[in-house]
């Protein structure tokens, strides 16, 4: 296997993948038979599932995330008010990592959050702001990955931001306008002031929740290998996502769960979540659009953050 598209290719081969398993079970004392594989939400890396004891990561070396990934599982093993996965063991077989961690319960907030009422989003919002704040401030003055990289990251994403909104539905008009408003952008997010460990990817796949005498609340969260360090505010871009897109008192509930950030409850605040939102790695403005608003005849920038971000 030397390339991306071919491990893409066969990514889904349940057969493929079976010997790698039977071999990781058996290095580390494991019933092969318990484990089932986990195809549902996609992926980037092969994953068995065994409800609700364990699960194993075949992480494959064209991600190279599974150090990061173990760092920070050791590191936050405990240190929340929700659960996360706990490293049980790692090795590798034929030069591809695996890990081994705990079984998270709950249900993925994609799954729960159409079912809910306004009170109850507003309520769990405000309780994600508040966890999102808890794994920030766990991690200052602890160096848990690398801690060097968040300024040529951000300078990458400024090269590619334009060309990531090409094609996604956003007028050649405010595309135009993103070189300049991504330089008008406050230059301490580049030296975040304490940095911290950011998770990166706090959608809804990734926020699990549990139901009791009738109640949903947050409680846990997974998927940590693509966490770094750099600024805090990088995580609101898809922690708000995984809420209810430009619904103001919603997203007023988040930040207010959270406490004090860059971000204010103000129009400045809007028009700096669209300049994280602009530096994002993976998803394009426009799909927030799609799903807040459906659509928009803003002509600025400033005007779409507004739509998108009613923090004012």
């Amino acid at each position: 296997m030397n390339t991306r598209a071919e491990y893409s290719g066969l990514w889904e081969r349940a057969d493929i993948w079976e010997p790698a398993k039977a071999e990781i079970c058996a290095a580390e004392g494991l019933d092969p038979s318990g484990f089932a594989r986990e195809t549902r939400s996609g992926g980037t890396h092969i994953v068995w599932l065994n409800a609700p004891l364990a699960v194993i990561k075949l992480h494959c070396p064209f991600f190279p995330d599974a150090p990061v990934e173990q760092a920070v599982l050791r590191f936050m093993a405990n240190r929340l008010s929700v659960e996360t996965p706990r490293l049980v063991c790692s090795g590798s077989v034929e030069r591809w990592p695996y890990t081994v961690t705990t079984f998270v319960s709950g249900t993925p907030m994609r799954d729960v959050w159409p079912g809910l009422d306004h009170a109850s989003r507003v309520r769990i919002a405000r309780q994600l702001g508040a966890v999102i704040r808890e794994w920030h401030d766990a991690s200052v003055g602890h160096e848990i990955v690398a801690t060097n990289g968040w300024r040529e990251f951000l300078a990458q994403r400024v090269t590619t931001s334009v060309k990531l909104q090409q094609g996604s539905g956003m007028s050649a008009r405010l595309i135009s306008q993103i070189p300049a408003y991504l330089a008008d952008q406050d230059p301490s997010i580049a030296e975040p002031h304490p940095p911290v460990l950011i998770h990166t990817d706090f959608k809804p796949d990734h926020i699990l929740m549990s139901k009791a005498e009738g109640r949903w609340d947050v409680s846990g969260l997974i998927d940590v290998g693509d966490s770094m360090i750099g600024h805090r505010e990088y995580d609101f871009i898809k922690a708000t996502s995984s809420l209810s897109p430009s619904n103001r008192p919603v997203l007023r509930a988040f930040f207010q769960g959270y406490g004090e950030s860059g971000v204010t409850l103000s129009r400045e605040g809007s028009e700096r979540m669209l300049g994280w939102a602009l530096l994002h790695f993976d998803t394009p403005v426009w799909a927030y659009v799609r799903d807040g608003i459906g659509t928009s005849t803003a002509t600025t920038l400033s005007q779409l953050s507004a739509e998108v971000w009613p923090l004012k």
